[in-house]
């Protein structure tokens, strides 16, 4: 596979007074895209003892811009013999396979694994003592199941570097009973001869309490099997006795973390916070911290202070911790599909707030991130169905059913993707919504996932019974019978809905209304006022683009505005006002001041009754095309 022939060799001279490397990676991803390859060297340049402080730098190169690939290319190009260039890059690729595996893209995974060993192999012949590379040697040896090619490595590893301690926390990740590894017995065995052998080296402190935090993890791993009640009541205290004991033991940045998801299951939001940001302020000089660097800036932890952050409701410090996360790793699709959620919460939250550019905004950033997720997460369906969700949230199930479609092919057993693809097949009028809805009933009667308050599988035997029959309704009826009743109501922006994404036709009816255009203000105060977008609600500011439209004259934002008044709906209640509001409306013959004032007046609520007057405004709405008032006319009683 790799090292046959490597030899020990001398150590370049370490350069006591050269600059110290960063322990940011963000600086040293800046200087390698930049073209600084002598001040790479520099920084990366072991000591003569091979120390780990020394090399450990190199996960720097665990970052997955694309940029990255091509600098590491031409930094080995122009340093053909440069052990630093070929390890950076062989660091790089492995982190590339990592991803692809992490979301079972294991054909790219092998890919890049193998340009990793080709890359990590060479550096060993030029370098031998480089423990980073006999860790990742054996890490992806034993992801591809090559066990007898792992000792190997590992056997090799520990004769040239006997006092490597990556080497030897690499295989105890293996053998590790919380990673699903060997048995307790053969793990603590191995511990205790590390223990015996470099117990006295400050480069091998993560030893102790290295058991305490794996019966921390095996701890919680026994929920399923205790039932809930047991787990919150017995097991959360047993694992958080057996962290505490292991931070006592030596901190570290993992188990900081580990007690900050402890915390966070027991509900402890403060205290996990408290845990996370102890963790990314460690000391950089505790011994086998600093080794380990990217423990202290690993994405993984700033997206679990984002993710704590944004459920105690500080948004802004949140966000900033989701772009410190991608910073570090900005193709990790696992840190992408949760910053793109939360662009999904911050579209709510600005939406709520009436801040409609700032509702786009983070609409658009949501999808952005599910784009640059697929990079690496393409095959997983999950994110297929995230994206899906994403199109079918903006109206668009055109555009949602290739990816419900690839999710249902990628896990033929997920219900939920195929009840997805269901409702994005129903909303086309397509038939195969009935196929699709009957693989879901059976897949979900199998993962006990069937979720019996869905109105999807509902809707779709109701409304889909011409399916049976030979003619098929026209594109409009079927519009009119499932799209939401809201948006034949729309003049402006409305039917836009219909042909583009929902974000697009808002930002196009903003722009219109913010020039003046009545009718898109009368949409756009309709549509933030009733919430129709997901996330975008607010009384006062739909109050306000309804009223901008009225001061121009125009009837169905003077009907709409006039019942507000009456109901005391995002303004203070005033019938009078109200009435005058919807009379005029009237006069300009709208066909909501029609439909609306008729209704009030026919039922007698808030304003007097009069079934004659209101029938006849009614039947005026309903010549004008009113969507609803037709069917309200045929529902009054005679007489």
């Amino acid at each position: 596979m790799l090292i046959a022939g490597t030899a020990a060799g001398c150590l370049t001279d370490d350069l006591a007074d050269s600059e110290k490397r960063p322990n940011d990676k963000l600086p040293v991803i800046s200087g390698l895209q930049a073209g600084e390859f002598d001040r790479l060297e520099a920084w990366y340049r072991p000591s003569p003892e091979g120390s780990p402080t020394g090399l450990a730098g190199f996960f720097a190169f665990r970052h997955s811009a694309p940029e990255n690939l091509a600098q590491l290319t031409v930094w080995i190009e122009r340093k053909p013999d440069s052990f630093v260039a070929r390890l950076a890059r062989g660091v790089h690729y492995r982190h590339l396979g990592v991803l692809s595996r992490s979301f079972r893209d294991f054909e790219r995974m092998r890919s890049y694994y193998g340009l990793a060993i080709e890359d990590l192999s060479a550096a060993l012949k030029m370098e031998p003592r480089i423990e980073i590379a006999y860790a990742y040697l054996l890490s992806m040896a034993q992801h591809l199941g090559h066990r007898a090619e792992a000792a190997e490595i590992r056997r090799i590893g520990l004769e040239t570097v006997p006092e490597a301690p990556l080497i030897h926390a690499t295989h105890l990740a293996v053998l590790d009973p919380a990673n699903g590894g060997r048995s307790q017995a053969e793990f603590e065995a191995y511990l205790d001869g590390v223990r015996a052998l470099h117990g006295k080296d400050p480069r091998f402190a993560y030893i102790e309490g290295y058991l305490e935090s794996s019966l921390a993890s095996q701890t919680l791993q026994e929920r399923a099997a205790a039932g809930e009640a047991l787990y919150r009541s017995v097991l959360l205290p047993d694992a958080l006795r057996w962290i505490n004991q292991a931070i006592e033991i030596q901190p570290t940045a993992y188990r900081y973390s580990k007690r900050a998801d402890i915390h966070d299951r027991r509900g402890d939001l403060e205290l996990a916070l408290t845990d996370v940001e102890t963790a990314l302020k460690l000391d950089p000089e505790l011994p086998y911290v600093t080794a380990l660097q990217l423990e202290a800036q690993a994405p993984y932890l700033q997206m679990q202070k984002a993710d704590i952050l944004l459920r105690l409701k500080r948004v802004e410090e949140a966000e900033e911790a989701y772009d410190r996360a991608i910073a570090l790793d900005p193709l990790n699709p696992s840190n992408l599909m949760d910053r793109a959620r939360f662009h999904d919460h911050a579209a709510r939250h600005s939406g709520e707030a009436g801040d409609i550019d700032g509702y786009l905004e983070h609409v658009d950033a949501r999808l952005r991130d599910l784009r640059h997720a697929e990079a690496f997460g393409g095959s997983d369906h999950r994110l297929q169905h995230l994206i899906g969700n994403y199109w079918m949230s903006q109206f668009a199930p055109g555009l949602a059913r290739p990816y419900f479609t690839r999710a249902t092919e990628l896990a033929p057993s997920s219900s939920n993707a195929w009840l997805s693809l269901a409702g994005a097949l129903y909303l086309q009028g397509d038939c195969w919504a009935i196929d699709a809805l009957k693989r879901y009933l059976e897949e979900c009667r199998a993962d006990g996932d069937c979720a019996l308050s869905h109105p999807m599988p509902k809707q779709i035997r109701e409304n889909m019974g011409w399916c049976q029959r030979i003619t098929e309704p026209s594109p409009e009826d079927w519009q009119r019978s499932v799209l939401p009743n809201w948006i034949p109501v729309l003049t402006s922006c409305g039917p836009r809905f219909l042909e583009m994404p929902a974000q697009a036709a808002l930002r196009a009816c903003l722009d219109r209304a913010s020039a003046g255009d009545s009718a898109a203000q009368y949409d756009l105060g309709t549509i933030v006022f009733h919430g129709f977008l997901r996330g975008l609600q607010n009384f006062e500011q739909g109050t306000d683009w309804l009223r901008r439209a009225a001061d121009q004259g125009h009837g169905d934002a003077l009907a709409a505005l006039g019942e507000k008044y009456i109901f005391g709906l995002g303004v203070p209640k005033n019938r009078d006002a109200g009435l005058r509001l919807l009379e005029t409306a009237v006069g300009q013959e709208s066909a909501e001041g029609f439909f609306r004032l008729g209704a009030l007046l026919y039922t007698g609520r808030h304003l007097p009754q009069d079934k004659g007057r209101g029938r006849e405004l009614i039947a005026k709405a309903a010549e004008r095309g009113h969507p609803h008032a037709e069917r309200a006319l045929n529902e009054l009683p005679d007489g």
